[in-house]
C-alpha cells in the first residue's frame, strides 16, 4: 500500500511539474505574442506617420500631424517638437500636440536656455546621450523646468540628428507617474527618423528651387548682359571707325585734334569693357590671381586721381582727397589690384554724380597689429543714391542697380563684382551706404603690411 502512494504522489508531481512548465510557456507565448502584436502595431504606426509624411502639404502640418498620431497612439498627454536657436542660446518649441481629453494648460514658454550648464544641452550635446527618460518627474523637480514650465508627471525625450548633426528634439510627456519601455524609446527613434527623412526632403527640394530661381536669374542676367555688352562694345568702335574716317578725310588741324581726342576716349572705354569681361571670366574660372609685392602707397594713390582728373574737371566736379598721415610711405599688398578697385569706385562716383557735386576719396587706419594695418578705403559722392533694394543686387556679376541705369549711364554692370572679388581674395570685405537722392559712400577694408 505504501509502495502505491509513493507511486501515486510521484506520478501527481509530474503532472503538477508538466502542468507549471506548460503554464510558463504558455505565459512566455503570451508575453511574445503580445511583444510581437506590440511590435507591429509600432511598425504599422510608423509606416502611418512615415506615409503621412510623404505628401504635398507644407512640412508643419505634416509635423504637427505625424506628432498627433504618435501622441494618440502612444496615449501621451503631450508631445512636441523643439530645435535649438543658436544666435539666441536657447531651444524653441515649434510644434505641439496636446491631448483635447485633458485640461492641459499651453506652454507657459515657447523658448528656454539651450547652453552649457542646462540639462538638456548638457544630456544631447556634451554627453551625448541616445534618450532621456524620467518615469515620475517628483524623483528629480530639477527637470520640471526643463520644458517651458509644462504640467507633466512623466517624460520621454530623444533627439534629432539631420545628415550626422544635432537638430533637435522630440518630447513625449504624461501626466500621470509611466514607466517607459524599451519599446516607447524605440517607436520615439522611428518617429524622429521619420521627421528627419521628411527634413531631409524639403531641405532638398528648397536647394533644388533655389538652384532652379539663381540658374533662371543667371541666365537672363548674362542675357541682358551680353545684350548690354554689343551696345556697350559697338559704341566705340563706331565712334572709333567714324572719328578715324573723318580725322583721315579732314585738313583742318583743330578737326583732327578733336577726333584723337574721341578715338582715344572710345578706346579707354573699349578697353575698360575688355578688361571687366576678361576680369569677370578670370574670376569665375578661379584664375585671378593677387600679386603681393612692395610699392609707394602715396604715388599710387596719385596715379589714381591722376586717371579721374580729366573726368573731373570735364563734369567741374569738387574733389577731396583725406588721408591717414600715419599710413606707412610704403606698404606690402597688390598695387595693381588696389588701385583697381580704387578705379572702379571713383569711376562709378564721378559716372553717377551730376555736374558741380562733390567726390571725397577718404583713406584712414582702423587696426595695426605689429606691421600689419588694416585700412579703410570710403568714396563718397553726393550722386544719385542707390535704393536698398537695388543695394541687394550691386555687387552680383552681370547685375547693375536697375535697367533704366545701364540705359541711361551705360558700363558693364563687372566693375562692382569685380571689385568685391579683389578685396575678399586680399582678405578683406566691401560695403555701401546709400540712400536715393542721397549719395553713396563705398567703403572697403583690407590689410597690408609695412614695407
Amino acid at each position: 500500500m505504501m509502495m502505491v502512494n509513493i507511486a501515486v504522489l510521484s506520478a501527481l508531481g509530474v503532472i503538477a511539474a508538466l502542468l507549471f512548465c506548460l503554464r510558463q510557456i504558455l505565459k512566455k507565448n503570451k508575453i511574445f505574442a503580445e511583444y510581437t502584436e506590440k511590435r507591429l502595431y509600432q511598425q504599422e504606426l510608423i509606416i502611418a506617420i512615415t506615409q503621412s509624411l510623404i505628401s504635398s502639404d507644407d512640412s508643419g502640418t505634416l509635423i504637427h500631424n505625424a506628432l498627433m498620431m504618435l501622441g494618440m497612439s502612444m496615449k501621451l498627454s503631450r508631445c512636441f517638437l523643439a530645435r535649438p536657436n543658436g544666435e539666441t542660446g536657447s531651444i524653441q518649441f515649434l510644434y505641439e500636440w496636446v491631448d483635447s481629453k485633458q485640461q492641459l494648460s499651453p506652454l507657459p514658454r515657447r523658448e528656454i536656455s539651450f547652453a552649457s550648464g542646462d540639462i538638456l544641452y548638457d544630456v544631447f550635446i556634451v554627453r551625448g546621450d541616445v534618450h532621456l527618460a524620467c518615469d515620475n518627474i517628483d524623483d528629480t523637480p530639477e527637470l520640471a523646468g526643463a520644458f517651458g514650465g509644462a504640467e507633466f508627471k512623466s517624460f520621454v525625450c530623444v533627439p534629432v540628428t539631420l545628415y550626422s548633426q544635432f537638430w533637435g528634439i522630440i518630447i513625449a510627456q504624461c501626466d500621470t507617474t509611466r514607466h517607459w519601455e524599451e519599446g516607447d524609446i524605440r517607436l520615439l527613434k522611428l518617429a524622429a527618423g521619420a521627421v528627419v527623412s521628411l527634413l531631409m526632403r524639403v531641405e532638398t527640394e528648397s536647394e533644388l528651387i533655389r538652384a532652379k530661381e539663381l540658374a533662371e536669374l543667371s541666365s537672363r542676367a548674362k542675357t541682358n548682359f551680353l545684350s548690354r555688352m554689343s551696345h556697350e562694345m559697338r559704341t566705340p568702335m563706331n565712334a572709333i571707325i567714324g572719328m578715324t574716317t573723318i580725322a583721315r578725310d579732314s585738313a583742318d588741324p583743330e578737326k583732327i585734334i578733336n577726333c584723337l581726342a574721341k578715338i582715344n576716349e572710345a578706346s579707354v572705354h573699349l578697353l575698360g569693357v575688355i578688361n571687366d569681361i576678361l576680369d569677370m571670366s578670370k574670376i569665375e574660372t578661379g584664375k585671378f590671381d593677387i600679386v603681393i609685392q612692395e610699392f609707394d602707397f602715396e604715388k599710387m594713390l596719385k596715379r589714381v586721381c591722376g586717371m579721374m582728373d580729366f573726368k573731373l574737371k570735364e563734369k567741374k566736379l569738387n574733389f577731396i582727397v583725406r588721408v591717414d598721415l600715419n599710413i606707412p610711405p610704403r606698404i606690402i599688398a597688390d598695387e595693381q589690384r588696389l588701385a583697381q578697385v580704387l578705379i572702379n569706385l571713383l569711376a562709378n562716383a564721378v559716372k553717377f554724380t551730376s555736374p558741380g557735386g562733390t567726390i571725397i576719396l577718404a583713406v584712414k587706419i582702423v587696426a595695426v597689429e605689429g606691421d600689419l594695418y588694416t585700412l579703410r578705403f570710403n568714396v563718397i559722392d553726393s550722386g544719385i543714391g542707390i535704393s536698398s533694394e537695388q543695394i541687394g543686387r550691386l555687387f552680383l556679376p552681370f547685375e547693375q542697380a536697375d535697367g533704366g541705369t545701364a540705359r541711361k549711364f551705360g558700363g558693364t554692370g563687372l566693375g562692382l563684382p569685380v571689385s568685391k572679388n579683389i578685396v575678399e581674395l586680399m582678405g578683406g570685405k566691401i560695403w555701401v551706404e546709400s540712400e536715393q537722392e542721397k549719395g553713396s559712400d563705398f567703403a572697403f577694408e583690407v590689410t597690408v603690411e609695412r614695407g
